[in-house]
């Protein structure tokens, strides 16, 4: 292994490390750990975001043997190519990976996020791409919030990371099975609330209103049955 010194223009701060890739890869791309190896992210909020590849490191890590390997770093500042596809970028938005292999986008739901922009970019074509500076800090956010998240989200995002520890890991398990066991008894019990209402009212038709007035009582019980789970299933991702 040896350390070299990087004279030229410097677009990372940090010291990189030599990957070897099967694909074709360009400078500020996003680059994720596979099963398969190190390749271009392709999926938002990526939980498998290793770093940015530069050319020109401050310094590099790099096998001797393997030279010709594109530099990749994960900490300090990098350029990062990166779009409007989410949304403007403000400096101090975080950035994370984005269905366009290896660019970055705009983070705002929780997920795994690769760093901080310093510099802010707006366009109205979705797809242009531009490089900015992005202080890195690779690691989960589970404190942002709005309108479009939902659980099903982050339990994707979960089921797809190669990188959970075991005790996220058991956090993402417990809030599936509580919000699983909260639809299945919410589904059974206006199942059964349901069928002895019809029953209710064929056997005494003149009571009709105030059984279906019963009925809609148990129904609202069922929706607050289903959303009690998914509150403590969002708790515990959230804690």
């Amino acid at each position: 292994m040896s350390l070299q010194k990087v004279h030229a223009q410097v677009t990372a701060s940090d010291i990189a490390i030599s990957i070897p890739f099967d694909t074709p890869v360009s400078e500020g791309q996003i680059i994720c750990a596979e099963k398969t190896g190190f390749k271009p992210c392709s999926n938002p909020y990526d939980s498998g975001i290793y770093g940015v590849l530069t050319s020109t490191p401050a310094a590099s890590l790099s096998n001797d043997v393997a030279t010709q390997n594109p530099f990749v770093v994960f900490r300090g500042k990098a350029l990062v190519a990166v779009t409007t596809a989410n949304g403007p970028i403000k400096v101090g938005d975080f950035i994370t990976s984005s269905k366009t292999p290896g660019v970055g986008q705009l983070g705002n739901h929780n997920g795994y996020m690769l760093g901080i922009a310093q510099e802010a970019y707006d366009s109205s074509d979705t797809k242009a791409v531009k490089i900015i500076p992005v202080s890195l800090a690779i690691h989960s956010i589970t404190t942002i919030s709005d309108a479009r998240e939902n659980l099903l989200l982050t339990i994707s995002q979960a089921l797809s990371s190669p990188t959970l520890t075991p005790l996220a890991s058991l956090r993402y398990v417990l809030a599936f099975l509580i919000a699983l066991v909260a639809f299945t008894l919410g589904f059974v019990y206006f199942g059964r609330t349901s069928k002895a209402g019809v029953e209710a009212i064929g056997r005494n038709p003149l009571a009709g209103q105030l059984i279906e007035f019963t009925v809609v009582i148990h129904i609202v019980m069922t929706v607050v049955i289903v959303l009690i789970g998914l509150v403590i299933a969002y708790i515990i991702l959230v804690l």
